[in-house]
């Protein structure tokens, strides 16, 4: 699992996927500065509009989204959607 390394006020989401993997659901988001940050859907617990919320060593971490990733960011509620019903 990666996971970020800059501490920025808000992230713009250019693109997310999903891959499978042992009966298992990974969401990856590539970010404009060059960040990526794959996870187990397990550990993704929340998405909003402005933000994503994910478990890293059982603690809840909330990353703000830039409001211009809007519709990269109905893609992934689609994709979290998805990995739900997969597992």
């Amino acid at each position: 699992m990666n996971f970020l390394t800059k501490n920025e006020d808000q992230y713009v989401l250019l693109d997310s996927s999903i891959d499978y993997l042992n009966a298992t659901a990974y969401l990856s988001l590539v970010f404009l500065n060059g960040e990526e940050l794959t996870l187990k859907s397990t550990h993704l617990l929340s998405i909003g509009y402005n933000f994503i919320d994910y478990l890293k060593d059982s603690k809840s971490i909330k990353i703000s989204i830039n409001p211009s990733s809007e519709k990269t960011f109905h893609k992934l509620l689609l994709l979290f959607d998805e990995a739900l019903n997969y597992e």
